[in-house]
């Protein structure tokens, strides 16, 4: 049985792993979004 303060840096562990996803996923977004961005430009300037 694990103590109160092992259960919950084990669930600090994993919200900080999932928040790094999150961000992580945004980044990669934001990146495709502008990479969409660019080829419209290109397209229009071609």
């Amino acid at each position: 049985m694990e103590t109160l303060k092992d259960s919950s840096s084990h669930l600090t562990k994993k919200f900080a792993t999932l928040w790094e996803a999150e961000t992580f996923c945004a980044k990669l977004n934001r990146v495709i979004d502008s990479d969409k961005q660019w080829e419209v430009k290109k397209s229009r300037f071609a």
